[in-house]
């Protein structure tokens, strides 16, 4: 019996492959951005001061709660933005186009985060989001194809 090719992760394991290709680049791409929005969406939902910092438009101490809801709003709009990555990639419906598409359109919430923060919030923090919108743009970009 011929050794096993696989022999280096243990018997009976196998490795995951993990290639980037005109298959599979949507499909990671489509992941990533829909797990960055749940991530950031729990946490303006949970921590909504901490967001507010992370954002660089911080919740005044004055009135708190009157500021918190903006933000956990802003949360649950994140939630079922990443939510609508996971269900139309694993509905099977979601192509290079649109997976490449969808990264571009939400990448336009990152520029328009950078303009309210810069003229209200933090002018530290505008980077976060224009660094946040050049990765999304590309990577949407890239999946479609233009470089």
């Amino acid at each position: 019996m011929a050794a096993s090719s696989h022999a280096a992760y243990g018997a009976g394991s196998h490795p995951i492959p993990i290639t980037l290709n005109s298959n599979t680049l949507p499909v990671y791409a489509g992941y990533l951005t829909g797990a960055t929005a749940l991530g950031l969406g729990l946490t303006a939902t949970l921590a909504p001061c901490l967001m507010g910092d992370f954002f660089g438009l911080p919740i005044p101490s004055i009135s708190p709660e009157t500021h918190k809801p903006y933000i956990q709003a802003k949360g649950v709009r994140d939630l079922s933005m990443g939510l609508m990555y996971f269900v139309l990639l694993n509905q099977g419906i979601a192509s290079r186009r649109v997976i490449g598409s969808l990264i571009c359109c939400h990448s336009l919430v990152g520029l328009g985060d950078a303009i309210v923060t810069w003229r209200k919030g933090v002018r530290g923090m505008v980077w976060i989001h224009v660094v946040g919108t050049a990765i999304a743009g590309a990577m949407g970009a890239k999946v479609l194809g233009f470089f």
